[in-house]
């Protein structure tokens, strides 16, 4: 239960912190946290929000890893 309560809370802290990244629109990367391993999926337009994504969950207190599954659409 402790483990679900963190998951929740990191997830939570992910996605706050997710809506201060220009360039990130949060309805466009979902995040998913499951014992400590936090999981992007989605897309961006640009390489370098990808890699913000990746990193600002990385900070993240209790986050074990982060697989980022986040795609770079580039537009047309």
């Amino acid at each position: 239960m402790y483990v679900e309560l963190l998951d929740r809370k990191i997830k939570r802290e992910i996605q706050s912190e997710m809506r201060f990244v220009p360039g990130i629109d949060p309805g466009d990367v979902t995040v998913a946290v499951h014992d400590g391993v936090a999981t992007l999926i989605g897309h961006v337009d640009r390489l370098s929000c990808r890699l913000a994504a990746e990193e600002l969950a990385r900070r993240v207190p209790c986050v074990r890893s982060v697989s980022n599954q986040v795609e770079v659409r580039f537009p047309v």
